[in-house]
């Protein structure tokens, strides 16, 4: 048997167990809606403490709920899950206290009821360092938090004590909630491996809970418990299919409803679906130009007019802005994203990924324009006529010895397409009488000693009183800290990952964001932020890159920012796929539970498995 027909088998055994959940020997039957999800990773983990690979986060989010929860129909934000309304907020300049009461008649998945005391003791399950399996979790919460610092208030009704103001708050809430009678005594006894491979640790209040599940199929069914409005779709799986070419035959066969972003499909073969529609959502990182701030050309005090200026970076920050967006306009946005990504991105306009809640679409990012560029470069104080005789010079006569001034740049050479675009740039930088002494395209090897790791003074590394640290400018991704919940603080730092400087406004803005508690004040400061970014052009972007998350057109209700980031409403999602719910089962003439006749299956396993087989042949 060739390898393909045996992942053709192996996906059809995955439909084959989907239907085989369902007995057929009922007085009565209805339809029900099912969406199955397609991943390319097996499922590691089956439980939220140990749950790390992307494939078990994004089943298990369908399962848990915490006090407040991202909301697509508010703009991402936070809105009350198990919580019952919005929290009281009590606070001051050095900490703030938020009492969160809970919705009345909530339940686990087992039927149990949630009490505060369940949620005191499964954040002690988060925090303490003992129990603590999940690190990244136990390092987020323990920053403001500590077990003794949230007091039961009554039976409905618990506080939060924070070290500090944290404008950012609603995150800390969001943690799933399990029950503490199933917990205890295990974490009395010091046993904390907490995962369970019937997936029993998975009880919590989310839309869907477990029903079957292996290493290559999750199937969950609806919650009958779930708080908020009925889930749309009865069931849903999530099944493995590790070939991408598999996956696009089964999304074309219509046998998938949705195939993951990380299955990297070739976009033009994405495009050449018919029944599909393509949800092109951007990355919370960015690609960005970073910029060695220690370069006088680049922050402002060796142009001509900072020369002439007073000396301080107050008299000379200016021109430096001028020539950092001179080189802005040189990035050909438009071409980066249309022929080098094949559409796979976004033109960039700050350094604010547009999945970021109050991302300011208003900002235009900069096009590419030599006549624009040289204009900044003349407010900077550059004379192209003084230097090279004329405006319109012939950039091939740009040389060490014929230039305004040179630059170094370096690339990591572990992502193609920024190689790319750094090619692209160093093309035209001559244009504006600017000459590239290298492009170093390395490994991080090279790259991290003097960025990264480098120190104030960077030892070793100083080439001359120009070029500090051996660089200029660094092609490089970033990822926000904090993700959707962005700290705008750390984007730039005096000498930080990429020596771009921290400029006081930058610094005193991000604070006023961070402290703000009111969330409407909160994004108003954040557009202002963003304008400043703008302005100042403190690092270049470049752009956002984006996933091409693919569905059926059947399929509705699906934020692509909230999916690919694993916190999608899963009760909101809808599809068209149906199946037949058992209404009330007949007595069986066999003892197995759940049995289903081979006049159900047969029909199952040749849908899945002759149109692929005929497809493959026809080739």
């Amino acid at each position: 048997m060739n390898n393909y027909v045996k992942k053709l088998l192996s996906f059809s055994l995955s439909l084959f167990l989907i239907c085989s959940f369902l007995p057929t020997n009922v007085q009565s039957e209805e339809e029900g809606k099912i969406l199955i999800y397609a991943l390319p990773w097996e499922f590691g983990e089956y439980s939220y403490f140990t749950a790390f690979s992307y494939s078990t986060v994004m089943w298990m989010g369908a399962c848990l709920s915490g006090l407040y929860v991202r909301d697509s129909a508010n703009n991402r934000l936070h809105s009350p899950a198990l919580a019952d309304g919005v929290p009281i907020i009590e606070a001051n300049d050095s900490s703030m206290n938020i009492t969160v009461t809970l919705k009345s008649g909530l339940k686990f998945f087992n039927g149990e009821p949630i009490t505060i005391d369940d949620v005191i003791f499964s954040y002690k399950l988060f925090m303490g360092p003992e129990s603590a399996t999940n690190l990244e979790v136990y390092n987020y919460l323990t920053k403001w938090l500590t077990n003794d610092s949230i007091i039961k208030v009554n039976d409905n009704s618990l506080k939060f004590i924070l070290s500090e103001k944290f404008g950012h708050f609603r995150t800390l809430l969001s943690h799933p909630i399990f029950p503490k009678a199933q917990f205890e005594d295990r974490y009395n006894s010091g046993d904390f491996d907490y995962n369970d491979i019937t997936g029993a640790d998975v009880n919590s209040a989310g839309p869907f809970m477990i029903e079957n599940i292996s290493s290559s199929l999750i199937f969950l069914k609806k919650n009958p418990f779930f708080y908020g409005p009925e889930p749309k779709v009865d069931k849903l799986a999530f099944v493995v299919i590790e070939e991408t070419a598999d996956a696009l035959a089964a999304l074309e066969a219509k046998e998938v409803d949705i195939i993951d972003p990380f299955f990297f499909a070739d976009h033009s073969a994405l495009k050449a679906l018919n029944g599909v529609t393509i949800d092109y959502v951007p990355s919370l990182a960015w690609q960005e130009c970073a910029v060695n701030h220690a370069n006088g050309f680049l922050n402002g005090s060796l142009t001509p007019f900072g020369l002439a200026s007073g000396g301080e970076p107050s008299d000379y920050a200016e021109y430096g802005k001028h020539v950092r967006k001179a080189i802005s306009h040189l990035v050909d946005r438009e071409t980066i994203v249309d022929d080098v990504m094949e559409g796979l991105g976004i033109e960039a306009n700050t350094v604010i990924s547009k999945s970021i809640p109050g991302w300011d679409a208003s900002l235009p990012f900069r096009n590419f324009s030599i006549e624009i560029a040289k204009n900044y470069m003349e407010m900077a104080g550059f004379n192209y006529t003084e230097a090279f005789g004329t405006r319109d010079f012939d950039p091939s006569s740009i040389n060490e010895t014929n230039n305004l001034f040179e630059l170094y740049l370096i690339t990591p050479n572990s992502y193609a397409h920024r190689i790319v675009w750094s090619q692209m740039l160093e093309e035209e930088l001559p244009k504006l009488g600017i000459h590239v002494a290298f492009n170093a395209i390395e490994s991080w090897s090279y790259i991290m000693p003097i960025t990264i790791f480098a120190e104030e003074s960077l030892p070793g590394f100083l080439i001359n009183e120009t070029h500090l640290g051996g660089w200029d400018l660094l092609f490089v991704g970033a990822v926000p800290v904090g993700g959707m919940d962005i700290n705008p603080s750390q984007i730039f730092g005096t000498f930080s990952a990429y020596a771009n400087i921290l400029y006081t406004g930058f610094y005193n803005l991000s604070m006023v964001y961070l402290n703000e508690l009111d969330r409407t004040e909160q994004l108003l400061v954040f557009q202002e932020l963003q304008a400043l970014f703008y302005d100042w052009e403190a690092s270049i972007p470049i752009v956002y890159p984006v996933s091409a998350l693919t569905m059926l057109d059947t399929v509705s209700g699906v934020d692509g920012v909230l999916m690919t980031n694993t916190e999608q409403q899963w009760e909101i999602v809808d599809c068209s796929r149906t199946f037949v719910i058992p209404a009330e089962p007949l007595p069986s003439d066999t003892d197995d539970e759940g049995s289903s006749s081979l006049s159900f299956l047969i029909p199952v396993v040749l849908l899945v498995m002759i149109p692929l087989f005929r497809k493959r042949r026809l080739k």
